[in-house]
């Protein structure tokens, strides 16, 4: 019986623990949500823009 309740006790507050760690998850996600869809979108977006600025590199060295 002991056992049983050590178990159940130790579930819990390891369930609690989760709980409470995705809660604070989501909180900083939620506040900082416009600063991470920026980060992504620059990741996204990264390889075309530094082809475009090699690009433009290209044609500025071939004119002058």
């Amino acid at each position: 019986m002991v056992c049983i309740i050590s178990t159940f006790s130790t579930l819990l507050f390891l369930g609690r623990g989760a709980f409470l760690g995705a809660r604070w998850i989501l909180k900083i996600v939620r506040n900082n949500r416009d600063t991470i869809s920026n980060t992504i979108y620059n990741a996204y977006n990264l390889p075309e823009t530094t082809f475009q600025k090699v690009k433009v590199s290209v044609i500025k060295n071939k004119y002058s």
